[in-house]
């Protein structure tokens, strides 16, 4: 699961902004009346009152703000900008109109001007959610050091918000020189103001049977054919593949599960709990009164998936399944690895026990995904193409100082970038990464981008356009890594990296009996690179064969895998039952049979 951390996306207009206005206080008020249209989903309906209120007020500035509000929920962002700017002329302290401006400005791809507008109005009104609008835009535009330091004014200034400082410790992995050390303090920040166990006097009555079948619950909002990151394509098969003998399942999280987004998966589940409107302590006693023997968190602090819950020991096993970093809740009991992802020798601390499984990652086929294509060198004169979809804020200096060389010592080939959401699709962003590579003396003509592209199936085409995929580092690729292989595209990996997120596609790579894919430093990632753009021959081979090889790996060996997640769960269930304490590092060398 572990592929990004999440955006924390936020709306500008929210209509809590509007609903502060004094006009709109007052019921049946000209500006009540528009706000409700509004609220009713008559954006233009709303915007014409505004017009006609105007011109008997035109010099009412809650009004201008209102039109401004109706032309942005249309999506009208030149409109919006037009008003704002007349607006702001007026009254230039307005945050909220500044903050409405920014946004505009965003979608018009005028980020330098959207940037001074935010910072503007956080002078004048801190605000938690456009602090997380600009560290978004900062990430988007690769400055990923500026992005963090927002963070770290919004965790000063909002100190009881565990979901800011979430996204501030998945956010600072992107760091390229963030060390372990650093890593840790920042999640003991974290522990001490929002992970201490809130359960001393909760009493659990879970029945302590070691071979009955275990009640499992996985916690995720994210959880659906149309979950971000990736998620389904992980969970769905997992969930399919358990053993209903031996394991109960159930699902939790912030959201509507219905049948038609889990689809097969939906008769197979004991039950779906919305946990939308309950708090971290509620949620849990619902958790508890369902006599869940083992929760898993998924996802952890990419937003969004109630790790707080686990602060009120929701269930006599806690685990943390791939949340890129420890998690900072002292009632977290167990973290899985296996020995790529988690090495005994690794510096990378963790406050959870260890359980490693033989291989932690797999994934099912892709059904939908498109034939596999001839590798493009063979239609476009022997150019070789290197590629990176992964996040755009995942290029670090040192990244690109390594595919510069790359691109030096293979004449005439080009790197093309794709990246997810806004990376790439404003001029300023891709300026950012153009000049970096100009630095390490490559021309721009070398360089191509690719839009986000609007569907999976249409992703997954893209990679036609490539020979070779250059995996980032030091966070590494996941899913990205999957899809090129599965395409039929090689990966070239560093696997050097001393933390989980660095040796994500080292792990896949592993599991797929690729280890020739992953390099041990720098100069041997350079190599491989070269030598296989190089070697034709092998493009071909690894384009015809690399789907067959995945499909027949432990990579996407669903049953092996969900037999020895089965297997480690019911070890750590006997060790409870034996003894309610949470045990040392535990591993499972061998597949179960």
């Amino acid at each position: 699961m572990g592929r990004r951390p999440m955006r924390h996306d936020v709306d500008c207009s929210v209509p809590e902004t509007l609903i502060m206005l004094p006009e709109a206080k007052r019921p049946g008020s000209v500006a009540d009346d528009i706000i409700q249209t509004m609220l009713s989903g008559f954006h233009s309906t709303a915007e014409k009152k505004c017009g006609k209120a105007l011109r008997s007020d035109p010099d009412n500035l809650h009004l201008k703000f209102l039109l401004a509000v109706t032309r942005t929920s249309q999506k009208n962002w030149t409109g919006a900008v037009t008003v704002l700017q007349e607006l702001l002329s007026r009254a230039p302290h307005h945050a909220d109109s500044l903050f409405c401006l920014a946004k505009a400005q965003v979608e018009l791809g005028r980020i330098s001007e959207a940037l001074d507008n935010f910072r503007a109005g956080l002078s004048i009104k801190p605000d938690m959610a456009n602090a997380l609008a600009v560290s978004n835009i900062l990430f988007d535009l690769g400055r990923v050091t500026d992005g963090v330091e927002v963070l770290r004014w919004a965790v000063d200034r909002f100190p009881e918000s565990a979901d800011v400082h979430s996204a501030l410790i998945s956010r600072q992995l992107l760091c390229p020189d963030l060390s372990n050390e650093t890593m840790s303090t920042e999640i003991e920040r974290w522990r001490q103001r929002h992970g201490a166990t809130r359960s001393n006097g909760i009493r659990l009555t879970n029945q302590r049977d070691p071979e009955r079948k275990l009640k499992v619950g996985y916690v995720s909002s994210s959880l659906g054919y149309y979950a971000p990151f990736g998620l389904w394509l992980q969970m769905l098969p997992i969930l399919e593949h358990h053993d209903p003998q031996a394991v109960e399942i159930s699902l939790y999280g912030d959201a509507r599960f219905n049948q038609a987004e889990l689809g097969p998966v939906w008769p197979l589940v004991k039950s779906c709990r919305d946990l939308q409107g309950l708090s971290d302590e509620e949620a849990a006693r619902l958790i508890r009164d369902d006599q869940i023997d083992i929760l898993v968190c998924l996802i952890g602090h990419t937003g969004g998936d109630r790790i707080g819950i686990f602060t009120y020991r929701a269930a006599p096993i806690q685990i943390n399944y791939d949340g890129l970093c420890s998690s900072g809740v002292d009632d977290m009991d167990y973290w899985l690895g296996d020995p790529v992802a988690t090495p005994e020798a690794s510096s990378e601390k963790f406050g959870e026990s260890i359980l490693r499984l033989p291989h932690l990652f797999c994934f099912g086929p892709i059904t939908d995904a498109p034939p596999v294509s001839p590798p493009p060198h063979t239609h476009n004169g022997g150019q070789i193409v290197f590629g990176n979809f992964n996040l755009a804020s995942k290029i670090s200096p040192q990244c690109v100082n390594a595919m510069a060389a790359i691109l030096k010592q293979t004449q005439d080939s080009i790197l093309v970038l794709k990246s997810r959401d806004k990376g790439y699709i404003h001029d300023a962003a891709r300026k950012a990464i153009i000049d970096q590579f100009i630095g390490e003396g490559i021309l721009e003509s070398r360089l191509k981008f690719l839009p986000p592209a609007p569907s999976q199936a249409e992703h997954l085409a893209q990679y036609s356009k490539i020979d070779i995929a250059l995996d980032s580092f030091p966070y590494s690729g996941c899913l990205t890594t999957f899809d090129a292989l599965w395409m039929g595209v090689p990966v070239i990996a560093l696997g050097d990296g001393d933390r989980f997120i660095s040796r994500m596609s080292k792990m896949l790579l592993h599991s797929a009996n690729l280890d020739h894919l992953v390099a041990g430093d720098r100069n041997d990632y350079i190599a491989k690179a070269v030598a296989l753009a190089q070697a034709p021959s092998r493009l071909a081979d690894y384009r015809t064969s690399l789907r067959g090889t995945v499909t027949a790996s432990p990579l996407c060996d669903i049953k092996a895998f969900t037999k020895s997640l089965e297997a480690a769960y019911r070890q750590i269930w006997q060790i409870w039952c034996s003894n309610p304490v949470q045990p040392a590092s535990a591993e499972l060398s061998e597949e179960p049979a």
